[in-house]
């Protein structure tokens, strides 16, 4: 693990690192990896992350958003608005460039070209006899991905219905979306929620001494299998708490008022208005968590009361079954179903990442280490800096 060799270096000469910085490689790192095929990507070395960081940091406060947000009535001049924009965009786009900063677009071409890429290379295996290998990221998932309508018969690609010519496959289009939808939900969101963590972590250090003491009982190998998270309870307690001091994408949990309605006794809520959950402070609620709710406490989510147990008073990821934007189902060679999930897959990565880290290492303070968080962001809210000092277990 790359990461685990900066972080050698860094306990060696007793420096401090902005974790946050790390992460966003370390994410970029998996990513690049599993939603474009990205062999090489090593971290430190990817075009892609400035673009990113551009599309998650660029500031919402435009007089365009906040109107379509306050005035639903007011929301259709707004795409109006937006689309003219659109037709303009190439001077920004200049503009840009100048100053090393691309946008979505320059997401869009890499991706469109590690399809095509991939595409080329299936084409010539099939031209040399060769069978299809075993997938070995989403694009080869998504290129091999059928529907699962037993209606019609097996091994045709088309089918008519009516006059509408329906595909069975994904097309080039929906590939290169699915695969941008990864790249954004899976990228700032996991460093985001690995730096709150381990800064959590750091200042916390009886937590962390308990969290070593369960990774080293489970974690025996060097290889951490997946049959070993589900058994590691107070790591996933660690990791829920933290997302619940700093639910990271709240500006996720909007939703659109489908009819007219009235909430509690006078609140009344009209057609096409967007409701947005104050996550901050249902997640800080001292009703639902108690007298120490401003206070991180894994071992709250240990005991499970009724309160916690339902997801609606947790909702990082959103709630409902728009919960988190990139659950969807991929139906492959219809017989298989593969549920893949952006928020299972942060979830995963964040907790073997820690894993890894904290059964070498362990995050201690130092001169240059932040007495409190300060936050930013407006996709995300993500720490401007999270310095921490990193020491090597004995």
């Amino acid at each position: 693990m790359q990461l685990v060799e900066y972080f050698d270096k860094a306990a060696a000469k007793g420096e401090p690192i902005d974790c946050y910085i790390y992460y966003q490689e370390l994410a970029m790192h998996v990513i690049a990896h599993l939603a474009l095929g990205q062999s090489d990507a090593e971290m430190f070395n990817n075009p892609i992350n400035k673009h990113l960081l551009a599309f998650f940091q660029q500031d919402q406060r435009q007089w365009s958003n906040v109107i379509g947000m306050i005035s639903p009535s007011l929301s259709s001049f707004v795409k109006m608005y937006a689309l003219m924009k659109q037709k303009v965009a190439g001077i920004w786009q200049q503009q840009q460039k100048k100053k090393g900063v691309g946008s979505l677009e320059a997401i869009d071409r890499q991706i469109e070209l590690a399809v095509k890429e991939r595409q080329r290379q299936r084409e010539e295996d099939e031209k040399r006899g060769l069978e299809p290998g075993q997938p070995i990221d989403f694009i080869d998932l998504f290129l091999d991905a059928k529907s699962e309508d037993n209606s019609w018969e097996e091994g045709i690609d088309n089918f008519q219905r009516g006059a509408v010519s329906v595909s069975k496959r994904l097309t080039f289009d929906e590939i290169v979306a699915q695969c941008k939808v990864f790249l954004l939900a899976g990228f700032d969101t996991t460093a985001i929620s690995l730096s709150y963590a381990t800064f959590l972590l750091t200042k916390h250090p009886e937590v962390q001494l308990k969290l070593q003491a369960e990774i080293d009982k489970e974690c025996t190998s060097t290889v951490i299998g997946p049959e070993t998270l589900p058994r590691m309870k107070y790591l996933d307690c660690v990791v829920k708490e933290a997302l619940r001091m700093f639910p990271l994408a709240s500006l996720f949990s909007s939703r659109t008022c489908m009819k007219d309605t009235v909430v509690g006794d006078n609140i009344h809520l009209k057609q096409g208005m967007i409701v947005a959950a104050d996550l901050w402070s249902l997640h800080y609620s001292k009703e639902i968590y108690g007298e120490d709710a401003e206070e991180f406490k894994p071992e709250r989510w240990l005991s499970s009361p009724p309160t916690l147990a339902s997801a609606s008073v947790w909702i990082p990821f959103g709630f409902g079954p728009r919960q988190c934007i990139g659950i969807y189902v991929v139906h492959y060679s219809a017989s298989l179903i593969f549920q893949i999930s952006c928020m299972r897959l942060a979830l995963v990565e964040v907790k073997l990442t820690l894993c890894h880290l904290l059964r070498k290492f362990s995050f201690v303070q130092g001169p240059k280490t932040e007495e409190k968080l300060q936050l930013f962001g407006s996709m995300t809210v993500a720490p401007k800096a999270a310095h921490i000092y990193v020491k090597a277990r004995e």
